[in-house]
């Protein structure tokens, strides 16, 4: 008879509550069949670990680390469980979810209305790697869980997953039945005391954060002065086009990153149009800052006072009520249901940022808003405060997208994107746009400002004895590789290319890391390496930005023969070096073979560093090179049908279009037809559609029109 496997017992976090609860009784119970049970801990407190360790032996068990690396938790097919589980399981079990009575009970509210529905969905779909409260971590364990039984031959064994919050937990549990792992909560979060707060105090909290904020900023006899006074642009004067600050200022170099590039490519918007915002204390609005901003005639303010070091910019602070919200929670207070529970704090956030918003926009006279960030829920309670404000709102895509995901999803008046096949997929992943408007790539217009500075680059490279240059593009990295491909992942691509040129006097190499600010302590030891390479004089790192690069890639790859981008499944460096005509090469190691640049394999896209530089070599040593080397032109039309150099002129034309509607007193909702009808004719009926309830039209077509 053949001998049953050990079972696989796992809790995402050890503490001592956790263990007397639930651990241990079940470590007792399970001694009865398994003789002497295994308990594997992710993560532990100090007390629960000790606790555990003292107390084991009453149920005749063990406790042992459960170790793992997020970029060996793969499929049978060789597939990054992480981008598994985001792009395809999450969104089977957020259906579930979404037919779930309590959710269904909200959605179907009439007074749920705007968008709150696409706010609370994008709510659950937080794919945050670290927080231990997401529906997407608890699917993800889950594989883990799988792979590890697979892995360790355990296939047949009973496998339990602990897992720390159970607010959707009859959908998790379904999910970890259909891969045969039995998943129990053995911790269930409150929602901590900012969530206690907001239940108790609903629209009021960030009233109340605002006042503690002033309180810390500026004393009590300072803040009851601003009481009396508010801190904020004044609302008179000719509508604002608000632009959320997100790191990259740069409005005197418009060949780097800048987060008001559409207004320095616009013959038709001001600086005095412009109001900048600021809500990053790691970045604030400082001395510096403002004297820029202030020399083109725009405005800015500190959403707050943390976000703010220079003495004479303003500050919004949020005091007043606003009494005439459209939002009504739908969901009864004090419920006892967990998910009632967390309906309930998500519908007060929601009516106290769109309180927040709402009086914001209302007294800077701000009628436009443009941001680029859409991952998470903020931009959609954005959206309905301007609406209600009477303006509109607008998202920019910044990254090369080609699956759906619900963290993508667009809840806003207008969309800009880079090329028509992004009309399915924002239908695809649920987004809502009356007006998705296809510009290209919005960084095609620095690729000509770029030229000179990177010739001077590859001078400085080639002066040091360098024949020919690659430019090496990585995508970020964190320390615990446990929740991210990690450090320790992107090391090895660090030192494969910094291995090969100091092997190899005849090679220059320009790195352009997406966070230069960390890029020496995320290397750890293979620093030493990249200081030996700049030694050289044939290593360039481009190290200028705050909180990201300044330097978009296309520099680097003007500055070199061949451009090599480490991630596939986030490949818009490699696409931006790839418009700009540089043969541009793409590593998979994390593995995700459904992308359709893995038609271009053998030429472009590669598994690893041996394959690749195996190619890369055969290129340098052919006569005239392989055909197609690096070459994604096949690809290119379909990825922008422009490719002009134009993007952010049209992206900021039709800015000011709106601008001039709303200067005009013109309804909000003719503004928006109007701007759209005049772009379609400008630039073609195709390049603008509407989408919504998972489908989208033409502009043109009767479906589509409201």
């Amino acid at each position: 008879m053949p001998e049953t496997p050990p079972a696989l017992y796992v809790v995402e976090t050890l503490t001592a509550g956790a263990w007397l609860r639930v651990l241990l009784p079940f470590l007792a119970r399970a001694r009865r069949t398994d003789g002497r049970p295994v308990l594997r801990y992710i993560d532990a407190s100090g007390s629960g670990l000790a606790l555990a360790r003292a107390t084991a032996r009453l149920a005749g068990a063990s406790v042992e680390p459960f170790h793992f690396r997020m970029v060996d938790v793969r499929d049978e097919q060789g597939r990054l469980i992480r981008l598994r589980t985001a792009y395809s399981d999450y969104g089977e079990v957020s259906d579930e979810i979404l037919r779930d009575p309590a959710f269904e009970r909200v959605l179907r509210d009439p007074s749920t209305t705007g968008r709150l529905p696409l706010f609370l969905t994008k709510r659950l779909a937080a794919f945050d790697f670290f927080n231990a409260t997401t529906v997407w971590r608890a699917l993800y364990l889950t594989q883990v869980v799988v792979w590890k039984r697979r892995v360790e031959g355990l296939e047949g064994a009973e496998t339990v997953l602990f897992i720390n919050r159970s607010t959707w937990q009859p959908q998790v549990e379904a999910y970890g039945a259909h891969w045969s792992v039995r998943v129990v909560p053995a911790r269930v979060s409150r929602g901590g005391a900012k969530n206690v707060v907001r239940r108790v105090f609903g629209t009021r909290f960030l009233q109340a954060r605002s006042v503690w904020d002033s309180i810390a900023d500026q004393g009590v006899a300072g803040t009851l002065r601003s009481m009396r006074r508010r801190s904020a642009v004044p609302s008179q004067g000719e509508p604002k086009l608000a632009v959320e600050y997100y790191g990259q200022l740069n409005l005197d170099r418009p060949e780097l990153y800048c987060d008001a590039f559409f207004w320095q490519r616009s013959e038709e918007l001001r600086g005095e149009d412009v109001l900048l915002t600021f809500n990053t204390p790691g970045d604030p609005l400082d001395p510096a800052k403002w004297a820029e901003i202030a020399g083109h005639g725009m405005s800015a303010i500190a959403l707050t006072p943390r976000a703010r070091t220079a003495p004479e910019a303003p500050v919004f602070y949020h005091w007043r009520r606003v009494e005439d919200g459209p939002v009504a929670s739908p969901v009864s207070r004090g419920s006892r249901d967990p998910r009632g529970r967390w309906l309930e704090q998500e519908v007060a956030q929601y009516r106290a940022e769109h309180d927040r918003w709402y009086d914001l926009f209302t007294s800077t006279g701000s009628k436009l808003y443009v941001s680029w960030f859409k991952y998470v829920a903020d931009h959609c309670v954005i959206a309905d405060a301007m609406e209600a404000a009477g303006g509109a709102t607008a998202i920019y895509q910044r990254a090369l997208e080609e699956f759906p995901s619900p963290e993508q999803a667009i809840g806003a008046d207008v969309a800009f994107c880079f090329a028509p096949q992004s009309f399915d997929i924002e239908a695809r992943q649920g987004s809502e746009i009356p007006y998705l408007v296809v510009t290209g790539y919005v960084g095609d217009h620095r690729f000509p400002l770029l030229k000179a500075p990177a010739a001077k680059l590859r001078e400085r490279v080639l002066a040091a004895g360098a024949s020919r240059v690659l430019a090496f593009f990585d995508e970020n990295s964190a320390a615990d590789d446990r929740w991210h491909t990690g450090d320790s992942f992107m090391r090895v691509n660090y030192e494969f290319i910094l291995g090969r040129l100091l092997a190899d006097p005849t090679l220059g190499l320009v790195l352009k890391p997406k966070v230069p600010g960390t890029l020496r302590r995320r290397l750890g030891p293979v620093a030493e390496l990249l200081e030996a390479a700049i030694a050289t004089g044939r290593c360039l790192v481009l190290e200028r930005g705050a909180m990201h690069g300044s330097y978009p890639p296309a520099i680097a790859a003007l500055a070199a023969d061949i451009a090599i981008h480490g991630h596939l499944c986030a490949a818009t460096a490699g696409f931006e070096a790839a418009l700009v005509g540089v043969p541009t090469l793409l590593l998979d190691r994390e593995g995700w073979p459904g992308s359709r640049l893995h038609a271009l394999d053998g030429t472009v896209a590669f598994p690893d560093w041996p394959e690749l530089w195996a190619a890369l070599e055969e290129h340098l040593r052919v006569p005239g090179g392989t055909p197609g080397f690096g070459d994604w032109s096949p690809l290119l039309p379909e990825l922008d049908p422009f490719r002009d150099g134009r993007a952010a002129e049209r992206m900021g034309t039709y800015l000011a279009w709106l601008l001039d509607g709303f200067r005009e007193g013109m309804p909000r909702e003719s503004v928006l037809e109007r701007a759209a009808e005049r772009y379609a004719g400008a630039w073609g009926a195709d390049k603008v559609a509407r989408v919504g309830s998972r489908a989208w039209a033409p502009l043109t077509s009767p479906s589509a029109r409201r």
